[in-house]
């Protein structure tokens, strides 16, 4: 089982942390999403990242690659049993690969890409206007959803944490923190899946 993608793209951690808490062995292959080359064409009609390449057939896209390998490895499950749990933790996956992925992206971009891809200095206007404008709605809403004290967003690990947790991790990479004093309980649950032996395996140091 090959992963092709970059440890910096929250989409490809999110499916390590996965592999990992699943206990599924696989190897890590770097594809650069950017420039748009054939190769990556031929794997994906999306040219995204990241792929799945297992048993002869190439899986494209995080959450599509998360729903294979729970059926594959049904052990260890990252979907809650509870109905409406399971309905919960799949709208998180998607407003973690939507909304604050989108949020952080500017940041991120500005950040890490850049300086670490490009060769460019970083435009501060645009993490500030991030940092002050773009991210608080987001935090301000999954701080509302989190319980005090919970190192989980559902009541187990699910794919909500792999999604949010890896996204979180970007505002890390480009030197930024979210402020304890406004959200210290999404500050807290962050903190506490960064301890996750997973996410140990899917920081960029680790890769």
């Amino acid at each position: 089982m090959i992963l092709h993608g970059l440890i910096p793209s929250p989409f490809s951690r999110k499916v390590v942390v996965v592999l990992e808490e699943k206990g599924i062995a696989h190897e890590t292959r770097d594809l650069e999403p950017f420039p748009k080359r054939d190769e990556l064409a031929d794997m994906n009609p999306l040219q995204l990242i990241p792929i799945l390449e297992h048993d002869g057939r190439l899986i494209p896209d995080s959450s599509v690659i998360v729903a294979y390998l729970e059926r594959l490895y049904p052990n260890r499950s990252v979907y809650p049993s509870d109905l409406r749990d399971y309905a919960q933790a799949l709208f998180l996956e998607e407003y973690s690969d939507t909304c604050v992925t989108d949020a952080i992206a500017p940041v991120f971009r500005e950040r890490f890409v850049k300086p670490h891809a490009m060769n460019e200095e970083p435009d501060e206007s645009i993490v500030k206007s991030a940092m002050n404008e773009g991210l608080p709605p987001v935090f301000d809403y999954l701080e509302s959803r989190l319980e005090t004290g919970r190192s989980t967003f559902l009541n187990e690990f699910t794919v909500a944490d792999a999604a949010l947790g890896t996204t979180l991790t970007s505002l890390h990479l480009a030197n930024e923190q979210i402020d304890p004093t406004k959200w210290p309980k999404l500050v807290a649950y962050h903190a506490a899946l960064l301890e996750r032996p997973s996410f140990q395996k899917a920081l960029p140091m680790a890769a």
